[in-house]
């Protein structure tokens, strides 16, 4: 349930991104981290997703998408 509100409160609150390439990244990671709470294998698919352009452009936060990685497998087991 709060998983849900918070993916409709994110649509809301992230109308307007900033031109930087690594808001577009941690905005997609914190969307997947909700995901994750409701449809693991989406989440592990746009994380894997996420961690290939993190990897050339923001690699910074590819620890926190390898987080949100383990945690998905962790849901489908």
């Amino acid at each position: 349930e709060f998983a849900r509100k918070g993916l409709e409160l994110f649509e809301v609150s992230h109308m307007e991104e900033s031109k930087w390439v690594g808001h577009g990244i941690l905005n997609a990671v914190a969307r997947a981290e909700c995901v994750a709470l409701i449809d693991p294998a989406a989440a592990l698919k746009e994380a894997e997703r996420l961690r290939i352009v993190a990897m050339r452009s923001y690699p910074s936060i590819v620890q926190k998408i390898d987080r949100v990685i383990g945690y998905t497998h962790q849901r489908l087991q």
